[in-house]
């Protein structure tokens, strides 16, 4: 026991430098609501079959041995429990199978342990010098890469898709005489697009989701809009979803523009191909461009009067009608006191388009009015606003100019507690995932500074390594006192 708990707090030291962090912040992340995995499948796939056996008999060895087993039991034992119990009690913050890579971890430790005594007795029993031990080491390296391959089938064809690039997807065609002639170049349409994104002005992108678009990689192939253009056109989507409190708002809103949208996170207001609605919240969160590729939501965009600017086929790029980074207020933002919670508060707001104006915050001055009913509420008018300039939005800063001081600005970057105002009161986190600050004077900072979990956790992770130094050094010496 003291040797577990030892070891899991001297990795946590280790740790820290993300962990803190982690713990800190996990609240401000979105939930996806996945449904937990159930059953035992999961933990004894198919796949892992002959692994389990070798284990088995690793584990077998090691109680009969006496091993040191409190690690191992305590990885076999607590990630198990832990996917049975977050599926029984529907706990959905911590999606339940990415325990189980822990527990196929200890698998295949035992696993070696198994092959690796084996190997061992081979050996002597062949009486041998260093000759005959590298042989036998070298077929139980075979034989336990031969077991942890039996039983996969889905990898090979995984893989062959997934590391074959983007510059290696295309379609091909056959002649009568079986000749295979290239039918379309993948590539050749999706850095089309990236390179046709790049000649227009700077900007954020909005493309319609479809899973066809796997054809260029993956279904989320744009995604990468940022990365081809040096990070001039940011794509309003990125893989690690559950960082970010945006992304239910984004999915929503990528709903409103798809033809056949993923609609990923259930329980939200989806809506498809509805422009009236896509346009309002793309304009809330400064997006300049959306990118269409099937020939429905080209239609409905066009319909709707978006600016065709390019086409790269298959491809459609259209203008947003433009809108600022920072807004300033016409109305006294509402600060949000009702029995569920803001997210919940939020997403009700969001979805009624008539009141995007009407900003809902979840903190904020005393003065500023309390509701408890999204529907129903009611907003002071601001008489007088102002301009703002000079707005610039680097990778961890924000800035700019206004001449409303004290009077609310929105500022459409997504919140989180790591944002610290200068020359404003707040931020404040705004529906549906935003910020609002209050001018204190005409130029306004905010940076993305670390925090107490931040700065600690390093602290921490500094010490433990230099604390495993010293202990390393004075092992060292003490074992080369001959007294």
């Amino acid at each position: 026991t003291s040797a577990l708990v030892g070891s899991w707090s001297l990795g946590l030291g280790i740790a820290a430098f993300w962990a803190f962090p982690l713990l800190a912040s996990v609240a401000h992340t979105t939930d996806m609501m996945w449904w937990p995995v159930q059953g035992w499948a999961p933990v004894f796939p198919r796949e892992l079959w002959p692994v389990l056996v070798l284990a088995a008999a690793g584990l077998a060895y090691s109680v009969w041995k006496r091993a040191i087993l409190g690690p191992a039991i305590a990885l076999m034992i607590v990630p198990v429990a832990g996917y049975f119990l977050i599926a029984h009690f529907d706990f959905r913050k911590l999606y339940n199978a990415r325990l189980l890579p822990f527990w196929y971890f200890i698998a295949f430790v035992l696993a070696g342990v198994a092959v690796g005594v084996g190997a061992r007795a081979i050996a002597r029993r062949l009486r041998g010098g260093l000759e005959v031990r590298w042989t036998a080491a070298a077929l139980g390296a075979a034989f336990f890469l031969l077991a942890a391959g039996l039983g996969i089938n889905k990898a090979p064809k995984w893989a062959s898709w997934n590391y074959s690039g983007y510059e290696g997807k295309a379609a091909y065609a056959y002649t009568a005489d079986g000749e295979e002639i290239l039918q379309t170049d993948y590539w050749a349409e999706y850095s089309g697009l990236m390179d046709t994104l790049s000649t227009l002005p700077d900007g954020r992108v909005m493309w319609e989701a479809n899973s066809d678009l796997n054809r260029y990689g993956t279904p989320m192939a744009l995604m990468l809009t940022g990365y081809w253009t040096e990070g001039t056109h940011p794509s309003m989507e990125g893989l690690l979803f559950e960082s970010s409190l945006t992304t239910p708002f984004h999915f929503m809103n990528a709903s409103e523009v798809s033809q056949r949208p993923s609609n990923p996170i259930p329980g939200l207001p989806y809506s498809r191909l509805d422009f009236d609605r896509g346009v309002q919240h793309l304009m809330l969160y400064d997006v300049a461009y959306y990118v269409s590729w099937t020939p429905e939501a080209t239609e409905a965009a066009t319909e709707w009067g978006l600016e065709q600017l390019a086409f790269s086929e298959p491809f459609t790029i259209f203008a947003i009608p433009e809108s600022p980074l920072v807004e300033v207020a016409d109305w006294v933002p509402a600060v949000w006191d009702g029995d569920e919670s803001f997210f919940d508060a939020a997403v009700d707001w969001y979805d009624d388009v008539d009141q995007l104006d009407r900003w809902l915050v979840e903190d904020g001055p005393e003065d500023w009015r309390r509701i408890e009913d999204v529907a129903l509420s009611t907003r002071d008018r601001i008489p007088e606003t102002g301009v703002v300039s000079d707005m610039v939005l680097d990778d961890h800063r924000i800035s700019f100019r206004t001449t409303a001081i004290g009077v609310p600005h929105l500022v459409k970057v997504s919140w989180f507690p790591n944002w610290q105002a200068t020359g404003a009161d707040g931020p404040y986190r705004a529906a549906p995932s935003l910020m609002i600050v209050v001018p204190t004077q005409e130029e306004v900072v905010l940076d993305f500074a670390d925090r107490l979990p931040e700065t600690g956790g390093r602290v921490v992770t500094a010490g433990t390594l230099i604390g495993l130094g010293v202990w390393y050094w004075w092992r060292r010496e003490d074992d080369a006192d001959p007294s």
